[in-house]
């Protein structure tokens, strides 16, 4: 486990002696505290966690799931949690289920490592349908894992249209509609999971960049992006030409997570070269005066 920046040290504290506690394997005193962080909107989701951690250390594999499942309710994409729900899917017997939360985890993470090794495992161990064919079964017309990989590929689809920006938030909403999806929740909640992961990310990438103290840079992230044309007259002479304007706004936070007010940035030329998305975090030269739109030449990214 990792802690995450928050502005409560009193949880932080809390955060750090439940996990000590639990790396000595003093799991009573442990659970105890980790109970006190799922009070926390802040900490909830890691509170939740260890007590999964627990659960699963001590054999409890159907509490550890329960509280693995907890965790999404305040954090929709959670690799660990889906990497432990596979474990125990895989220790129940169950490999298709198992598959399904590895890939999850993957989808949140594609760095985690141990998930991948064990999706991996599992996809060789899986037998062709010709196998199961010889053995007696008849063989299924679609396997689980297309389907899955069919599934995860529209909703995927969905949420580039639906809700945008950059790939990583939208592998987080794309776990978070399968999560729903899973649990039989329905479409309807599984678009509300996704919106609500998108935007969890989007608060917490921002927060990883907060707008430098002391500096004319202005950084923040990229919203409400609109494209236009203006006529420039040169100042000598009566040509004229059609400018290219983007408009956008740079949503900004303080180092300890606070919104500042948003700043409107306009950027004109011939032509704008390169591409920006609404979401990008980015940097643009400053001074801003509040209440004016700031002019930019360049705006560059700031990840």
């Amino acid at each position: 486990m990792s802690p995450q920046s928050s502005g409560n040290p009193d949880m932080k504290e809390r955060f750090e002696l439940a996990k000590n506690l639990y790396e000595a394997k003093r799991y009573k005193e442990s659970a105890a505290a980790f109970s006190e962080l799922t009070s926390s909107s802040d900490f909830a989701a890691r509170g939740f966690y260890g007590l999964g951690l627990i659960q699963f250390s001590l054999g409890d594999r159907n509490g550890a799931a329960a509280n693995f499942r907890r965790v999404f309710a305040h954090d929709p994409t959670d690799a660990n949690s889906f990497y432990f729900l596979g474990l125990i899917a895989e220790q129940q017997g169950n490999p298709n289920g198992a598959q399904l939360f590895y890939r999850m985890a993957l989808a949140s993470n594609p760095q985690h490592v141990s998930a991948k090794a064990r999706f991996d495992r599992l996809q060789q161990q899986q037998p062709t349908n010709a196998d199961a064919h010889q053995g007696g079964s008849s063989p299924s017309p679609v396997s689980t894992t297309a389907v899955d990989q069919d599934a995860r590929a529209k909703w995927r689809d969905w949420v580039k249209s639906e809700i945008g920006g950059p790939d990583p938030r939208i592998e987080a909403a794309t776990a978070a509609a399968l999560t729903a999806i899973q649990r039989q929740q329905g479409p309807d909640s599984a678009m509300a999971a996704a919106r609500q992961a998108a935007s969890r990310w989007s608060q917490d990438e921002l927060r990883r960049f907060p707008q430098p103290e002391h500096s004319n840079v202005i950084r923040g992230r990229v919203k409400a992006i609109q494209f236009s044309h203006a006529a420039v007259r040169f100042t000598f002479g009566r040509r004229q030409a059609m400018w290219k304007v983007m408009t956008f706004q740079l949503e900004r936070v303080t180092p300890d997570g606070t919104p500042l007010p948003s700043v409107p940035v306009e950027l004109r030329g011939k032509e704008l070269e390169g591409a920006l998305h609404n979401g990008d975090i980015v940097e643009v030269d400053g001074p801003w005066t509040h209440g004016q739109v700031l002019q930019v030449k360049k705006v560059m990214s700031a990840e």
